[in-house]
Formats: C-alpha cells, structure tokens, sequence
C-alpha cells in the first residue's frame, strides 16, 4: 500500500507534500526529487540533507536524481521519466499541478504523467476530486520540521509562508494527459509529442468558433486560390473546401504525420504540399491563409508572402501587435478587416485553460515591397 511523492526539489515534499507525508502512517510513503537542493551544489550533500528531512516526515525512502537545479533548464520529460521506470508498484503517485507557473514543475509532472498511468497532483483550475485535512498538530510539526531541515530556503524566500496550507485539493489525472498536455501547450518542442487528436481541433467550441469566424474573413473579399500554411490534419482545411465550392485550395504542411493525415482525410479535394512556411510563397495564389501557425516557427518566414496578394493571418491579438502588423507593414501590406474571437475558459485535456482570445486579420498589398513579386493573377 506504499505511495509515492515526486516533487521538483528538496524542500517541496515539506512545503508542499508534507501534511500527505505526515497524514499516512509511517514507512507507507516513498518519495523522490528531481532536482537538486537549489542551494546545495554538492548533489550527495544536498541529498543527505533530503533523506533526512523525508525521514523525519515518516518517509520510508528517498531519492534524489542526477538533474541539476536551473530553473528555466528545458530539460526533457522523457530523460526524467527513464528514471522513473518504477511507479508501476506504488498505490498513488503524487506530484505537482501540470499548471503551475514553476517550469521545473510543469516538467516534473509531465514526466511524472509519462511514467504513469493515473496522476494525482495538486490542484490547478477546474475540479477538486479529493480534499484532505491535516490536523493542527501534523501542520505545526510540518512547520517545526521546515524549521530544522530547510532554514536557508525559509531565509532566502524559496519557501513562503502565504503558501503553506493545512489542507490539500488535489486532482486525478490520466497520466497521458498529463504529458499531451504539455507537450501540446507549454512546450511544443517535445519530440515525442501523440499528434493524434492534436489540439482537440474538432471538439472544442472555442476552435469551432474560430473557423466560423476565419470563413467569414474569407467571404469578405474576391479570390479563387489559397494557399493554407501549415494545415495541420486538415479540421479547417475540410471546412474550406465545403464553403467554397470550386476554388482551388492549397494546403501546405511539413510535418510527415501530419501530412499523412491530410492525405488520408482530402484525397483529391485538395492541393497538397509536404513543404515548409518558406516554400509557400513559390506558390503562385491570391491569399496565404495562416492560423496559429507562425507561433511554431523559429523565425517569421518573409519568402512566403511573395506571391500573395491577400493575407489572412488568425493568431492571438497581443501576437499580431507586437510579431505580424509590423512585418506585413513593412512587406507592403494594408489591413483591411478585423475580426476578434473572445477569449474563454475551456478544458484542454481535462485540464481548465484560458483560451486567449483569437484576431483574424485580413491584408491586401498595396504596393510591392523591394525583391517581392507580384501575383500573376
């Protein structure tokens, strides 16, 4: 019946799990670090420090692994989660909220998630699937226990007294989630990431929204060809080609599944290309269409707007400000609609996201921008 706590560093299984660790009987819980004590460099002193501190708490044992402690270090989930490759003896496994702002956090739980089946975590929005109280007794030795083991982290405001609880809300997560979830929104640069259901494109009313409000945008002005940068699997492109009839649609995805997938879903409906943002633009069209996509490149793909005489770009408001209106400026592009998404509150995953709001704005050339082309239309 042993448990287990995974937490980001020494000092979160007191801060943090300590009235869990000091709730169950003593020697039913196992717990691990993942990082190294942020103010010990010496990992074997840093992890005696710990072994000590999770003993005092009722421990039966504990680990420290072999990351060292740089907060915004981006290391891989999968190279955590390989020294993980136990969970599948312990009762529970516990560990930290996939939101919390903390990326050592956020990396620790979706290794955790990896590793996993079923996640318990502390909670982050949405609902509370299980409460537990400790009693006064257990907080004040918590306290007295952060007191003897930590007292640098306390000195140095690593540990803050305004988070220190006697109770704990904790959600159940499929630990698959867990992990698409960050892969999928906190950092899309995991290799590995399950682009099956990507985004949940189809079943989100947020996204539904969206394409309505991007259809319409296109309804607004004269052309025949699009060329659609990067499609994805094809959830809009499918939209576009039943609202307009008899234009012609390019798709352009790089991705091999991805591709794939729009392969399999348009057949013959659609022009498709397996080729980057950049080699988009040798594309001879009337409008480039691009939606959430730019944020995933590395760098804004100035050769895909040669050819284009429209631009309809949908990405978040504060994105456009401050990456695309002043790049379409300077190519020579004019606004001409402007249409907003709200933003919302909607799960991602199971997981409640803030939906942040989508700007849908079409350009049109107004004059040709030194070495760019004109459309042959």
């Amino acid at each position: 019946m042993t448990e287990l706590v995974v937490c980001r560093a020494p000092g979160d299984e007191l801060s943090e799990f300590g009235g869990l660790l000091l709730s169950r009987p003593p020697r039913e819980v196992d717990v691990v670090a993942v990082f190294a004590h942020p103010r010990v460099p010496d990992l074997a002193a840093g992890e005696a420090r710990f072994r000590a501190a999770c003993r005092a708490a009722g421990a039966r044992e504990a680990r420290l692994l072999p990351f060292a402690h740089l907060e915004h270090d981006p290391v891989d989930p999968r190279l955590i989660a390989a020294h993980l490759s136990d969970l599948g003896q312990y009762t529970r496994i516990y560990t930290h909220s996939i939101q919390d702002p903390r990326p050592l956090c956020q990396r620790t739980a979706a290794a955790v998630g990896r590793a996993a089946s079923t996640v318990w975590t502390t909670a982050g929005g949405g609902g509370v699937d299980e409460i537990e109280q400790g009693s006064p007794y257990a907080f004040e030795r918590r306290l007295a226990l952060l007191a003897e083991h930590y007292p640098d982290l306390l000195a140095e405001d690593w540990i803050q007294a305004r988070d220190l609880r006697a109770v704990h809300l904790l959600q159940q997560h499929p630990g698959e989630r867990l992990y698409r979830y960050f892969a999928g929104y906190v950092d899309w640069h995991v290799g590995d990431f399950d682009y099956c259901r990507p985004w949940e494109l189809e079943t989100s009313a947020y996204e539904r929204g969206r394409y309505a409000a991007e259809l319409d945008a296109l309804r607004r002005f004269p052309w025949q060809t699009l060329v659609e940068v990067g499609a994805c699997e094809g959830a809009f492109t499918e939209r576009l080609l039943a609202a307009f009839p008899g234009r012609r649609v390019i798709a352009v995805e790089p991705d091999p599944f991805f591709f794939t997938s729009l392969q399999q879903r348009l057949g013959g409906r659609a022009e498709l290309h397996q080729a980057d943002a950049s080699a988009a633009g040798e594309l001879a069209c009337d409008v480039v269409f691009m939606s959430s996509t730019v944020y995933y490149l590395w760098k804004i793909p100035y050769p895909m707007l040669r050819n284009a005489r429209y631009v309809v770009v949908s990405h978040a408001t504060r994105y456009h400000r401050d990456r695309l209106d002043p790049v379409l400026r300077a190519q020579g592009f004019v606004a001409l609609h402007e249409d907003v998404v709200p933003a919302c509150v909607e799960p991602m995953e199971g997981i409640l996201e803030v939906k942040y709001g989508t700007e849908i704005k079409t350009w049109q050339r107004c004059a040709a921008a030194p070495g760019q082309g004109r459309s042959s239309h």
